[in-house]
């Protein structure tokens, strides 16, 4: 499914990408001071201040280095991840600095870890508990990283998400319940909204 989609939007990002790399190479300066009336660098001003300002530890002005960018972006791949025969691999084992853009349907959606994944954008939308668990196992992220992390989706998967987030800590209290009275799975009827 998607898969002509997919790969539009792929080579969208590839092409955002290379005007990105291009302006830093070649419109930043070294002093970043001289930088700051460029509009790409005043986009990620805003976008710092809007989405990073909370980070903690780590400050606008060290980030906004050149050299700093270009180390964080120039290498990274944009790689369409799907069940075509066309698809790309995401191979951490043989690659463990990989960095990618991952454009894809069902394949990311639903049982796949991301490594170190910051950020996420997904559309897909269900009601089913089942499948909202094994959409939620793209959380590849690191300990240390956990205030980067953003989720981009619709208010409707929100929604779902709070719903299964309230029914496992219901099952979670329920088993602690049952384990501090001493109680078998037979005795305490175990139920799962």
């Amino acid at each position: 499914r998607f898969i002509k989609v997919q790969k539009y939007i792929a080579e969208h990002i590839e092409t955002l990408h290379e005007k990105i790399v291009d302006d830093i190479r070649f419109n930043f300066s070294d002093d970043s001071e001289s930088n700051k009336s460029l509009p790409l660098y005043k986009r990620f001003e805003t976008i710092w201040n809007k989405h990073f300002v909370h980070v903690h530890d780590i400050t606008f002005e060290r980030i906004i280095q050149k050299q700093a960018i270009l180390n964080a972006i120039d290498k990274i791949k944009i790689m369409v991840v799907n069940g075509s025969k066309q698809s790309s691999a995401l191979d951490y084992r043989n690659n463990k600095f990989l960095r990618v853009i991952a454009v894809g349907g069902l394949a990311l959606s639903r049982g796949l870890t991301l490594e170190g994944l910051l950020v996420s954008y997904f559309y897909r939308n269900t009601s089913t508990f089942d499948v909202l668990m094994q959409m939620g196992r793209w959380f590849g992220y690191r300990a240390g990283y956990d205030d980067i992390f953003q989720i981009w989706t619709t208010h409707t998967s929100v929604q779902w998400y709070q719903e299964i987030t309230c029914s496992t800590d219901e099952l979670k209290a329920d088993l602690s319940k049952m384990f501090e009275d001493h109680m078998k799975p037979i005795d305490f009827g175990i139920k799962v909204r």
